[in-house]
């Protein structure tokens, strides 16, 4: 997952020798933005000496060593000593010193945090599970640093116990995913699930809502058309046996006296010639 932060936040501890001030810590979330490209800029504050010379570190890696497309992101005011960014990423979060060149123990150093990203990983805004099958809700999350996750169902955080459980691995880019486990849904976990991820810079969550269906859902419209059929059936036997009995009871009105005394008469005589 290839995770993008809208806001980096630094926080500078100005070190001079290997000391470090806590009087000196700020709080930067200025991104720029000119002709659509988003700058950060990162003072070094550390010497006004001209003479001096510096150089930038990200993570112990002097930025001088960086070659392609990525170096130019990086630039470096000679005037000023600051360093920008050209369009930030979460990746260029990290710990960065403007460092005297003939006198590395002397630096400012700067941490760049990154806001922190939640993603639940489910089709759609829902999650409709069966009732007693298990429900899986994996959570991608990321920032700078690492921040901690927390599940909440509803607006009650959700521990680690014999229902619920959590599992942190990393996808192929490294990124953190935690999924949330329950074994056997049931109707009481019908509820909005919401991984909350933290962080020194700040938090950011996802949520989704489950829908536990009972057992049977899947049989209803099968029963319902084998309803309807049976309904149907009985309808049409029952009309077709009064259709019946009403036609008998017209076969026998339609006789006239005539034919009927005829009848008797042909009985009679047949009897006699007996």
């Amino acid at each position: 997952m290839n995770i993008c932060t809208i806001v980096l936040l630094c926080i500078f501890q100005v070190a001079w020798s290997t000391a470090t001030s806590d009087e000196n810590v700020y709080l930067l979330n200025d991104v720029r933005t000119v002709d659509n490209t988003r700058f950060l800029d990162i003072p070094c504050k550390l010497t006004n000496d001209h003479l001096v010379n510096i150089t930038w570190k990200k993570n112990e890696v002097d930025l001088r060593t960086i070659e392609g497309d990525e170096a130019e992101r990086f630039i470096i005011d000679e005037a000023s000593r600051n360093l920008t960014i050209k369009n930030p990423k979460a990746t260029d979060a990290g710990i960065y010193r403007c460092v005297v060149v003939d006198k590395p123990e002397t630096f400012t150093e700067i941490h760049v945090y990154s806001l922190p990203v939640a993603l639940i990983k489910v089709k759609g805004k829902s999650k409709t599970v069966v009732q007693g099958e298990p429900l899986t809700l994996p959570c991608e999350y990321g920032g700078y640093p690492r921040p901690t996750l927390t599940w909440f169902k509803d607006n009650d955080i959700i521990t680690n116990d014999t229902r619920f459980k959590f599992e942190e691995k990393e996808d192929a880019n490294g990124d953190p995913i935690n999924t949330l486990t329950l074994e056997d849904a049931e109707e009481d976990d019908r509820a909005v699930y919401t991984c909350l991820a933290t962080n020194a810079a700040g938090e950011g969550n996802s949520t989704t809502t489950v829908r536990v269906k009972d057992k049977l859902a899947a049989l209803w419209p099968f029963l319902g058309i084998v309803a309807e059929v049976a309904i149907l059936c009985t309808i049409i036997f029952i009309y077709e046996r009064r259709r019946s009995k009403q036609e008998m009871e017209e076969s026998d009105t339609d006789q006239s006296p005539e034919t009927k005394n005829a009848s008797d008469n042909k009985d009679k005589d047949v009897r006699q010639r007996k």
